[in-house]
């Protein structure tokens, strides 16, 4: 067992990794938003166990959840994965996300 560093959340197994790149302006595109969706979606289909996504902001994650939300991705994620978006701030709820993330199986 390792321990991912940025968060330090225990990892059992690392099946694959996707870095995306891009820059600003495509973020804000409709297109590019539900090409990410879907991929995490794809990821997320057969991926056992729990998936880390990880943006660098919180204006992303806004961005991307208002629309994945939208669109209906979000409900169709939470069917086949329990879904944790980190709270602004370190909240005290980030803790009881972490356990969520955690122990689910």
């Amino acid at each position: 067992m390792s321990t991912c560093l940025a968060h330090s959340l225990p990892v059992l197994e690392c099946n694959f990794m996707v870095l995306v790149c891009t820059k600003l302006n495509q973020v804000q595109q409709l297109q590019f938003q539900d090409e990410i969706g879907d991929l995490l979606f794809r990821s997320c289909e057969i991926v056992p166990f729990g998936v880390l996504v990880f943006v660098p902001s919180y204006g992303l994650l806004d961005t991307l959840s208002k629309r994945w939300k939208a669109t209906g991705l979000w409900a169709k994620l939470k069917k086949i994965k329990t879904v944790v978006a980190e709270p602004r701030g370190g909240s005290s709820n980030f803790e009881s996300d972490i356990k969520k993330y955690t122990s689910h199986k």
